[in-house]
């Protein structure tokens, strides 16, 4: 098992403050959230670098704080699944072992799970085909 350090722990570091921490402190990997990456205008080629370089298991956490990528709203979904995109991008250029994306969420406490299974399967579809043109893979992790 590898315990990892997640950015959220320590919001006030930067992402390669955090890799370094994580190192000092003898953790096995390290999460990095691309909303705090994002933050701190770091390069995620070169923290995906350090990260190695301290043998380092890497996972990337999507963005959370007020996306739906299956929104009833067409503007907030394009713009989260945007994000999405941006984040699987972020851990290509990483060479996370890991991209932990969330699925869509209801928008109103009357919205039925069928309404959201064809916006949820046109993400799930939109994410494996970017994951191959970025030569991941979705199904990798089964290899």
């Amino acid at each position: 098992m590898k315990v990892a350090l997640s950015s959220t722990t320590l919001r006030s570091f930067s992402p390669g403050e955090l890799v370094d921490t994580a190192e000092r402190l003898g953790y096995r990997a390290v999460e990095i959230w691309s909303e705090l990456l994002w933050a701190s205008g770091e390069d995620p080629g070169a923290l995906g670098k350090s990260v190695r370089e301290k043998n380092l298991a890497l996972s990337v956490h999507g963005p959370s704080r007020d996306i739906n990528v299956t929104s009833l709203n067409a503007g907030i979904r394009r713009e989260s699944r945007a994000q999405y995109l941006r984040s699987l991008e972020d851990a290509t250029r990483m060479e996370a072992e890991i991209v932990n994306l969330h699925p869509g969420a209801f928008s109103g406490s009357h919205d039925k799970a069928d309404d959201f299974i064809p916006e949820m399967r046109a993400y799930a579809e939109e994410i494996a085909g970017e994951a191959e043109r970025l030569g991941t893979g979705a199904h990798d992790a089964h290899s």
